[in-house]
C-alpha cells in the first residue's frame, strides 16, 4: 500500500521514468525512499511518527514506535535481548542496535523521574500544617546487602501521597563499559553513593529529612518507620531542624 501511495505521488505526466523504491529499517520503523530514474523527483516516508530526541544528538528525530517499544520493554521487566528474541519469535525486524536503545532508556528515565518528582512536589504543596508526621520506607533492587541500587520515600501520613524519593546507585553502566574498553567516554556518572548497600536507607534518610524545608516548605516533625533503628539514630545525630527547634519524634 505504502508502495502504491508513493507511485501516486510521481504525478509528472510528462515524465516517463522509472519510480525505484527502497526500504530500510531503523528499529520498528521502516524508511520508504522513492526516485525516479529520468527526473530529478524523489520522495521519502516513515512508517512511524518522528519524535524529537535530547541525547546523544538533541533536536535529531527518532522513531516513535521504537521509544515506545524501549518503555514497553522496561514496564514488563524486559531487557534489550528479551526484546531481540520476541521479535525473531515474531518474524519482526530487529529492535533498535543496544547503544540507541540505552539513549531510549536515558531519555525514558529523565523523562519519568522529572514527572514523579513534578508530582510528589505538588503534593507536598497541598499539605496545611508545616509540621507533619510522615512515613518512611526504603527498598533495594535485589534481597540481601549486594545490591546496587536502593530508593527510599517520604509518604504524608495526611494524603498517603508521596511527597519526597531519591535514589542511591553503587553502579554506572557506561564507566564500567569504559573500564572493560579502556576507554574514557563523556557521560553524566549515575554513581551517587559509595558505601555499603545496607547503609543505603539511612542515608537516604537523612538526605531526604535535610531537604524537606528547602524543597517542600514542610518540617517532618514525627516519622512512621520500621524496626530500623540505624535510620532513626542517623536522623537524630543530623538534627535537621535545629535551627527551629525541633526534633524528630517516632
Amino acid at each position: 500500500i505504502i508502495k502504491k501511495l508513493i507511485m501516486e505521488k510521481h504525478d509528472d505526466k510528462q515524465c516517463y521514468g522509472t519510480v525505484v523504491i527502497n526500504e530500510s529499517h531503523r528499529g520498528y520503523s521502516t524508511n520508504f525512499e522513492g526516485k525516479c530514474s529520468r527526473c530529478d523527483w524523489q520522495y521519502s516516508t516513515f512508517t512511524s511518527d518522528q519524535v524529537s530526541r535530547t541525547e546523544p544528538r538533541p533536536g535529531r528525530k527518532t522513531a516513535d514506535v521504537n521509544l515506545r517499544a524501549v518503555l514497553a520493554w522496561l514496564c514488563v521487566g524486559g531487557t534489550h535481548g528479551d526484546a531481540e528474541t520476541f521479535s525473531r519469535i515474531m518474524s519482526l525486524p530487529s529492535p533498535v542496535a543496544k547503544r540507541a536503545w540505552q539513549f531510549h532508556v536515558n531519555e525514558i528515565s529523565k523523562v519519568t523521574e522529572s514527572l514523579a518528582r513534578g508530582n510528589a512536589k505538588n503534593c507536598a504543596m497541598k499539605e496545611i500544617d508545616r509540621e507533619i508526621c510522615i512515613s518512611f520506607d526504603g527498598t533495594w533492587m535485589k534481597r540481601g546487602h549486594q545490591s546496587l541500587y536502593g530508593a527510599a520515600f517520604i509518604i504524608s501520613e495526611n494524603t498517603g501521597h508521596v511527597i519526597d524519593f531519591d535514589v542511591c546507585s553503587k553502579y554506572c553502566n557506561i564507566c564500567s563499559r569504559n573500564k572493560e574498553e579502556d576507554g574514557n567516554a563523556d557521560h553524566e556518572c549515575n554513581i551517587n553513593y559509595s558505601g555499603s548497600s545496607s547503609g543505603m536507607e539511612p542515608h537516604l534518610a537523612v538526605k531526604l529529612f535535610n531537604r524537606s524545608l528547602s524543597n517542600n516548605g514542610v518540617i517532618y516533625q514525627s516519622m512512621v518507620s520500621d524496626g530500623d533503628s540505624s535510620v532513626m539514630k542517623n536522623i537524630l545525630e543530623s538534627d535537621p531542624y535545629r535551627e527551629q527547634n525541633v526534633t524528630v519524634q517516632k
